[in-house]
C-alpha cells in the first residue's frame, strides 16, 4: 500500500506565549479574519492557525509576537500551530503572565 496522502504536522504551544493583547487580537480574528491569516477558535482553550508559506508579509498586519510564533512554527516544519492553555511552555519563546 502506498502512502499517497498528505499528513500535516502541528506544533502545540502554550497560550502563556501570548500577551493579553495577542489573545484579544486572535479572538477578533476568529470573527473578522485578517485576509492573510486564518484563525480558528479552539473552544475557550486556544486557537488553531494554518501556517502559510511566506509569513514575512504578515509583519504589517499581525502583532509582532504572533508573527514570531508563526515563524517559529515554520522553522519546525509544521503546517499548523495550535495554541492551547494546557500545552507545555517552551524556553525558546517569551513567556507572558498577564
Amino acid at each position: 500500500m502506498t502512502n499517497d496522502y498528505e499528513t500535516p504536522r502541528m506544533l502545540v504551544l502554550s497560550t502563556a506565549h501570548l500577551t493579553n493583547d495577542d489573545r484579544k487580537w486572535l479572538n477578533e480574528q476568529t470573527v473578522h479574519n485578517n485576509p492573510r491569516l486564518v484563525v480558528y477558535p479552539k473552544s475557550e482553550y486556544g486557537w488553531f492557525i494554518p501556517i502559510i508559506e511566506d509569513s514575512d508579509f504578515l509583519k504589517e498586519d499581525v502583532p509582532e509576537n504572533i508573527v514570531k510564533l508563526l515563524q517559529f512554527t515554520r522553522v519546525t516544519r509544521c503546517t499548523w500551530l495550535m495554541l492551547d492553555r494546557d500545552a507545555d511552555i517552551i524556553n525558546e519563546l517569551p513567556i507572558y503572565r498577564d
